[in-house]
């Protein structure tokens, strides 16, 4: 892979050069879904707040929460520095690596290879922590766990 000499980092494929372009504009959809989701409810509170002012500072505590989460999950500007650490947060970029890797693991070895089964578990459990954080009790949502499914 050539280098580029001012910085002596490779210089990317063109593959991944689209791979990082598709990925930007996924956060940027993401990124307007999460506006037009909480566009609403902040005039579901502001409604609520005229009516009942006592429960608002809660609601605007819960909504402003929900979109802190959102936005560090999308990570839509994530900074290089932070990637790949030993304590990387779950985010947007890594749900999308894993689904990659299971998707490669698939094209390998189908479904009963074990390191399908492993990625799909990984893949699972980022959701069901992604879930758990977002407040989602998945065991009653019809969520199956990794360690639920049968063979």
């Amino acid at each position: 892979m050539p280098v580029d000499l001012a910085s002596a980092q490779p210089v990317p494929t063109r593959g991944e050069v689209f791979r990082e372009f598709l990925l930007f504009q996924v956060k940027l959809i993401v990124d307007g879904l999460k506006d037009l989701l909480l566009s609403p409810l902040s005039m579901v509170v502001l409604v609520v707040g005229l009516i009942a002012p006592g429960r608002t500072r809660r609601m605007w505590q819960a909504l402003y929460s929900t979109g802190r989460g959102l936005d560090d999950w999308i990570d839509l500007f994530p900074d290089p520095e932070s990637k790949g650490g030993a304590l990387s947060k779950q985010t947007m970029d890594s749900a999308l690596d894993q689904t990659e890797e299971l998707v490669r693991a698939l094209r390998r070895g189908g479904v009963g290879d074990p390191h399908v089964q492993a990625q799909l578990s990984v893949v699972l459990k980022s959701i069901d922590d992604l879930a758990t954080s977002a407040g989602v009790n998945t065991a009653t949502a019809g969520v199956e766990r990794p360690s639920e499914t049968q063979s």
